[in-house]
């Protein structure tokens, strides 16, 4: 096994939501989950991204929706990035 992320959009009732797939394997383990988010949000998480890192002690975090009930969101979603020991290695974490 590789390592990968693979993102893959399906219309969704665009232009409201759009879905998206994202499978990921750090090359020991993998895992996948399925997204249905706010086109804005997408650009916010895309430049995030970009943005990212400044330093070798950036972190990035990317919420949507809520993990908790009370909330009453249909979904919660969390990607965090860091900036590890040097600016050549990150850690991707993804809790959907």
């Amino acid at each position: 096994m590789h390592e990968f992320i693979q993102i893959t959009r399906h219309r969704y009732e665009e232009p409201y939501a759009i879905n998206l797939v994202i499978l990921a394997s750090n090359g020991m383990t993998s895992g996948g989950l399925e997204l249905h988010i706010n086109p804005d949000r997408i650009l916010e998480l895309g430049q995030g991204l970009i943005d990212f890192p400044g330093n070798q002690t950036s972190r990035y975090l990317f919420q949507y929706g809520s993990e908790y009930p009370e909330d009453r969101f249909a979904c919660y979603f969390r990607l965090h990035a860091y900036a590890l020991n040097s600016l050549e290695s990150y850690l991707l974490s993804l809790v959907n």
